[in-house]
């Protein structure tokens, strides 16, 4: 795993803490990570906060099923990395606030934070996706036709989709099935025209959930490039981080004030 501080971290006390969940096209490695080059955990940091991000699933893991570890696609080992990483820097870091914390993830990794909310005791308050995966069988099976990878990941034999493997998940099955909100307020910032990821299952997913109660809101912006791009161009400042100056986009800003309505802090006002 890799845990990012805020500069000053040895004077600061209760530094609000942020679990990124990257992408199927990064990691974590011993080289280099996803979140030390991705806006929006640079600017989470730059704002006094902590980012603590895990690989996937361990190289030796991937190594033995054949599989990229870098597509974890939500499997079990994905989200015991997290609950592995947490507990850890839980016991050794007593300058970082766990009485709750917040979950950022885009693409692949919408998959394994839904989990971590739904199947771990971590006190999460609030989660963010950019274009996340939140269906395994509607999106990934059907659409990005992974299917090797998810064969091995979650054990099916057949070679056709087994639900019953996959289980609790593929959050939209999960989630949409269960009778209770889903746990905590999530903001979803997808793109129509994203090629990967559908903007359709992503608003039927928070209909569907919020008339449970649950406070999923769903954000389309204009998209340029493609997916899981930075979909609002527009620069409204700058940042520093590292002593090196980055420019501020609109839709990073936007997802640390929702962030900070949960965390508490004076930013959100």
């Amino acid at each position: 795993c890799v845990l990012m501080l805020p500069e000053n971290n040895r004077i600061m006390q209760d530094i609000p803490l942020v679990i990124y969940c990257h992408s199927g096209g990064g990691t974590v490695s011993s080289s280099g990570s996803e979140p030390e080059n991705n806006d929006f955990t640079r600017y989470f940091v730059s704002r006094g906060c902590a980012v603590l991000c895990t690989a996937g699933m361990p190289e030796s893991y991937s190594e033995r099923l054949q599989v990229d570890h870098t597509r974890c696609l939500g499997n079990p080992v994905s989200v015991r990395s997290v609950i592995k990483a947490y507990d850890y820097i839980k016991e050794h870091f007593n300058n970082i606030d766990f009485s709750g914390c917040v979950v950022y993830c885009n693409s692949n990794g919408g998959l394994t934070a839904s989990s971590l909310v739904n199947h771990t005791s971590i006190p999460i308050l609030a989660q963010g996706g950019l274009c996340p995966l939140i269906s395994i069988e509607k999106n990934v099976w059907e659409k990005l036709g992974y299917k090797t990878g998810l064969i091995r990941l979650f054990g099916m034999k057949s070679g056709s989709y087994e639900k019953d493997k996959v289980g609790k998940y593929d959050p939209y099955v999960y989630n949409t099935h269960s009778d209770v909100p889903y746990r905590c307020p999530y903001l979803i910032i997808q793109p129509k025209r994203d090629r990967f990821v559908s903007y359709d299952i992503a608003v039927q997913f928070a209909d569907i959930m919020n008339k449970k109660g649950s406070e999923i809101i769903v954000i389309d912006t204009d998209e340029v490039g493609g997916h899981n791009v930075v979909p609002q161009p527009v620069i409204i400042g700058n940042y520093s981080y590292m002593g090196k100056n980055y420019p501020l986009n609109k839709t990073v800003d936007d997802m640390y004030l929702f962030f900070c309505k949960y965390l508490r802090r004076a930013d959100a006002e």
